[in-house]
């Protein structure tokens, strides 16, 4: 048994410290390539330019990673009782929050601000539904053209991709 403020030996053993450092690249990554590419004039071609554009490589690195590390999760607790069940409820309680919050944001504050275009704000709020039961990618197969912020996109796609893949593993009897 642990005291307090002790971490478990599964965890602190399994860590690895070099992720936590790619998945900090990952996000300056994405963070740069969308400041600069923001900020900069049309045209612009300088060197800090020309390296933000291949910022979109920090959201394929974030992903690999967070495959990697749910995948790790998923299976150092595939022996405990309903680990299916707890894995998704931790997950929609550390998503799902910070999801809405944006969505209330962007359906209440958005327009107003200029974050969104006038255009942007009035479909978001036409097509509001698919976001609030979480189902926007499903819209966007349909019609593409409906607003999505690459978080919509990031967050939603991933996830869906995890349950399939997980419900997989464990029908496969890799997670029994």
């Amino acid at each position: 048994m642990s005291t307090h403020g002790e971490r478990s030996a599964s965890s602190s053993d399994r860590d690895i410290p070099a992720l936590d450092g790619l998945r900090g690249i990952a996000v300056l990554l994405v963070m740069v390539h969308h400041g600069v590419l923001i900020t900069s004039p049309e045209g612009s071609r300088d060197l800090l330019y020309r390296l933000a554009t291949f910022g979109w490589v920090g959201v394929d690195i974030f992903f690999v990673l967070s495959g990697f590390l749910i995948t790790r999760i998923l299976i150092d607790y595939r022996d405990g009782p309903q680990y299916f069940q707890r894995f998704y409820v931790r997950r929609a309680l550390r998503i799902f929050p910070l999801y809405y919050a944006m969505l209330l944001f962007l359906l209440a504050a958005a327009s107003p601000v200029h974050f969104l275009s006038a255009e942007d704000s009035a479909e978001l709020r036409h097509y509001q539904l698919w976001y609030w039961t979480y189902l926007v990618n499903f819209r966007l197969a349909i019609l593409p053209r409906i607003v999505h912020q690459q978080g919509d996109w990031a967050s939603v796609v991933p996830r869906r991709r995890r349950a399939v893949l997980s419900d997989l593993a464990f029908r496969c009897g890799v997670l029994e």
